[in-house]
Parts: C-alpha cells; structure tokens; sequence
C-alpha cells in the first residue's frame, strides 16, 4: 500500500563547498563564484523536487495515473515518478 511521506527521509540536504579561495586572480574568483550560484541553485532545485514527493512505496502499489502533479517514489527502484493525468512518467 502507497504511503504519505510525512518526514523529509527521502530528501537529505545537500550541502557543496562554499569557501572560495581568497588568494585567487580576481578573474577565477568571479568564475567560481559564478559557477558556485549555478549550484546552489542546482541544489535548491533538487531540494525542491525530493521534499515534493507525496507518496511512496513499491511499483506494483503505485495508484492508477488521473490526479495530475501527484509524486511517487518506488522503493523497490528507487525511481521517482510524476502523474501528468493520464500516466506515471519516470522523472529519474
């Protein structure tokens, strides 16, 4: 039987580096800095998704597709899924 996720178990926060080196050429600060936004939002983006997940449990319990913006995560396949209203699609 499908599941409510009621706790953030399947969402772990991710954490990356956030100390850029200070004795850099100004140029490479920059870069990284730029590339250190593109992952914090990357991150936050992933955050987003995993915390979305509504219900869990194995494949072979997933309920029929027809709610649309429902999320399923299948522990059996660690696959997680979206109902766009007329079936599951594997999101990962």
């Amino acid at each position: 039987m499908s599941t409510l996720v009621t706790t953030n178990r399947i969402a772990p926060q991710f954490r990356h580096p956030t100390k850029l080196p200070k004795d850099a050429p100004p140029d490479v600060l920059r870069y990284l800095k730029e590339q250190q936004n593109l992952l914090t939002q990357q991150w936050a983006n992933m955050t987003q998704v995993l915390q979305s997940i509504s219900m869990q449990g194995s494949l072979a319990e997933r309920p029929p597709a027809g709610s649309a913006g429902r999320t399923y995560y299948a522990t059996d396949n660690s696959h997680y899924y979206f109902d766009n209203g007329s079936s599951w699609v594997t999101l990962v």
